[in-house]
């Protein structure tokens, strides 16, 4: 069995000294600190401290790319023209509008997909038709700020 008699130097007497000692040894594997005065003894006590201090690691690792992918996820704020153009173009019709970047910073590799929805009422009521578009261009380098 493991448990706290398995540390050295830790506090035997008394049910908080052994969970203050137990408690105090776990922070340290977890937090891949050296160990101070605790320290486990036999290859069980071995074992567990070296599975804990992988699980901190791996906890650190993961906790940090959470936390970075929720800060640093780009989020993109356009702005549309208020009007849109059907025009003749090429040998047919287009849609023309415009979009402009309203962030503070340059947006790169900007992809963009335009979808039509047409309402087509048929016996049965209402039914709505999606359609994508083709784009002159569908992917931009740089969008600048203007």
């Amino acid at each position: 069995a493991v448990g706290v008699e398995q540390l050295q130097r830790a506090e035997l007497h008394g049910l908080w000294p052994r969970w203050r000692s137990a408690l105090g040894f776990s922070m340290q594997t977890l937090t891949t600190v050296r160990y101070g005065h605790l320290a486990p003894m036999g290859n069980g006590a071995w074992l567990l401290a070296t599975l804990e201090s992988m699980l901190g690691v791996l906890g650190l690792g993961l906790f940090s790319a959470i936390t970075y992918a929720r800060i640093a996820r780009p989020t993109a704020r356009l702005l549309f023209s208020e009007r849109a153009l059907i025009a003749p173009f090429r040998e047919g019709w287009s849609l023309q509008f415009r979009v402009a970047n309203r962030r503070d910073t340059l947006l790169m590799d900007v992809e963009a997909r335009v979808l039509l929805v047409l309402a087509d009422k048929d016996g049965q009521g209402e039914r709505l038709n999606y359609y994508q578009l083709p784009l002159q261009l569908d992917r931009i380098t740089f969008l600048p700020l203007t």
